[in-house]
């Protein structure tokens, strides 16, 4: 029988590498998970901790206190800015992060199964993880898909794997929204 597993690695996917980029010289990686998803971030960063690591963490309140209690006194972890809970405005400070444009990813574990008293900050972040075109996993199976892909481009050196690491980035729809204010401002100039 195949295993699509290495019988020989206790952790397969916590198997070390060399990353071709320090933490310092990319975006941070945003890690959020609604109550209820927190234990399925702890599971994924215990299970992805060889390739978080590679970066600079930042996230919520909450969930920060979840890494730090699970990589401990790890030197090679590098963390970003700690925010406040998101009922509190940490969504709303990770917003900002994005326009400030030192946002590179964020996996936010969302819970679709219970009313969030600060829907409309919640609503925002990820619509400006759309307007920045940064790389979003709102799930733990497209986190751990994605993982894939960062320990790849990381290895690699392929920015263009992960580019919002690196560049800033809009949504195609931008461009159609900046050329149609223009058109109103001038008409409003005339009127």
């Amino acid at each position: 029988s195949s295993s699509i597993v290495n019988a020989d690695v206790v952790d397969p996917y916590n198997v070390p590498f060399e990353s071709q980029y320090e933490p310092s010289e990319m975006r941070c990686l945003a890690l959020v998970a609604h109550n209820h998803m927190k234990p399925a971030m702890k599971e994924f960063v215990m299970s992805h901790k060889e390739v978080l690591k590679k970066f600079r963490l930042t996230g919520t309140n909450t969930t920060i206190t979840l890494l730090k209690s699970i990589f401990g006194d790890d030197p090679e972890v590098c963390y970003g800015p700690s925010f406040q809970s998101g009922p509190l405005g940490g969504d709303a400070e990770l917003c900002a992060l994005a326009c400030l444009e030192d946002l590179g990813g964020c996996f936010f574990f969302m819970d679709p199964l219970s009313a969030h008293p600060h829907q409309a900050d919640i609503d925002c972040l990820v619509r400006l993880l759309n307007v920045h075109n940064i790389l979003t996993c709102i799930n733990p199976c497209t986190a751990h898909a994605m993982s894939f892909v960062l320990k790849s481009a990381l290895e690699d050196g392929r920015m263009d794997q992960i580019p919002s690491f690196f560049f800033t980035l809009k949504s195609p729809g931008v461009a159609v929204y900046k050329a149609e204010q223009k058109q109103a401002l001038e008409a409003a100039k005339q009127s």
